[in-house]
């Protein structure tokens, strides 16, 4: 695996900081505690008490005309050994044979694919082996924190499995001492329409602002990069006003496999409509994982969160611009870290085939064909 780099000056913005009044003598209060440790931790690959300020003035858009404080590593999260080397990831991919698919982009990540004999009955596949495997996970590594993703659109930026799990836990720790460990992408567009009768992302703002936050971002930090002229070209403005990065996208996920268990046995649970959506191919009606786990988080959530900050993946439907390549890792324009997964979904595509041949000629040229052929004015 490739080690992050530290964080330096003209890349970042982003300053963590965290406050607790929470009873010292809790439980709960003292995992808080650690988890608020290890999100002031992930930022740079190390925590410190110290702060040093850049010498100059910082232009990454994370936050417009403040300083970055790039902290200094010392020995907090060598204190805490949570942390590990490697962290399991999955993909239920059933048109291939292949119990292990790598991940394409910068090497060191592998797929276990867990469609492996199982058959493709629409949409509801992507949740209904995804719950069978972690019901058997559960009863050994039920705490295990593991990735599921998609298959043929997601790349490997450059991270570690060390570097993932603080980003996780920091992210865990912004929506406080009792909030959700399940985790999915985030995504300008608001998929599928149906979902927009629910008013979820409205419902969820003052969430969202909280966590990005406490990250040390706001939700204007990820609009340079946003293709307005694309969200103005549907029939419905599916991007939504206040325009924001905060609409759930199923294809990444992250948490504890007894929490992913208990969210996907909930979202096959609901009735007909919180997880049948109009299919814009053949007009008929059926089920769409992304609607059913988007309600699912607008009625629990306490179990089901975002990546809000883009920590963990960006996706790239409807933006531009969002990543860079430096020294062979793909960075982030928003948080200036390096990108840890990049999932090229809908329009997305085309920039997503663009970067990974950057990093990865080879797995660009296996990969397949984009089904949007929409091309950014960026390319």
């Amino acid at each position: 695996n490739v080690q992050q780099s530290s964080m330096i000056c003209g890349r970042s913005t982003i300053v963590s900081t965290f406050r607790s009044t929470a009873p010292a003598c809790s439980v709960w209060a003292m995992r808080f505690f650690l988890q608020l440790a290890f999100a002031s931790a992930f930022l740079v690959h190390g925590a410190s008490i110290e702060q040093e300020p850049c010498a100059k003035a910082c232009t990454s858009g994370a936050r417009d005309s403040v300083p970055a404080i790039v902290t200094t590593e010392k020995n907090l999260l060598q204190s805490w050994k949570l942390a590990r080397s490697t962290i399991r990831l999955f993909t239920v991919e059933t048109r291939n044979n292949e119990s292990y698919i790598p991940v394409p982009g910068v090497t060191g990540w592998t797929f276990q694919n867990i469609g492996v004999g199982e058959q493709w009955e629409t949409w509801i596949s992507k949740v209904a082996v995804p719950t069978r495997f972690f019901e058997q996970e559960a009863k050994t590594n039920p705490d295990e924190i593991v990735v599921l993703a998609d298959t043929a659109d997601v790349l490997a930026g450059g991270c570690d499995g060390n570097d993932l799990l603080r980003r996780y836990h920091a992210t865990v720790a912004a929506y406080g001492p009792v909030g959700p460990k399940v985790i999915f992408g985030a995504q300008f567009r608001v998929w599928p329409p149906e979902a927009v009768d629910f008013n979820i992302y409205p419902n969820l703002a003052s969430r969202r602002d909280k966590v990005l936050a406490a990250l040390g971002l706001n939700r204007t930090a990820f609009l340079p990069y946003l293709r307005e002229r694309r969200c103005q070209k549907d029939k419905f403005d599916l991007c939504l006003r206040p325009r924001a990065y905060d609409k759930l996208n199923a294809g990444f996920v992250m948490g504890p496999i007894r929490e992913l268990h208990r969210v996907f046995k909930g979202a096959l649970a609901f009735p007909k409509n919180k997880t049948h959506t109009v299919s814009k191919v053949t007009g008929n009606t059926q089920w769409n994982d992304q609607f059913a786990f988007a309600v699912y988080m607008s009625e629990h959530p306490d179990q089901v969160g975002l990546d809000y900050a883009g920590f963990l993946s960006t996706q790239l439907v409807y933006s531009q611009n969002m990543v860079f390549v430096e020294n062979g890792a793909l960075k982030s324009r928003v948080h200036g870290n390096t990108q840890c997964f990049v999932h090229g979904n809908g329009n997305g595509c085309m920039e997503w085939q663009a970067t990974l041949s950057l990093i990865d000629n080879k797995g660009a040229a296996e990969s397949r064909p984009c089904h949007s052929r929409e091309v950014p004015k960026s390319l």
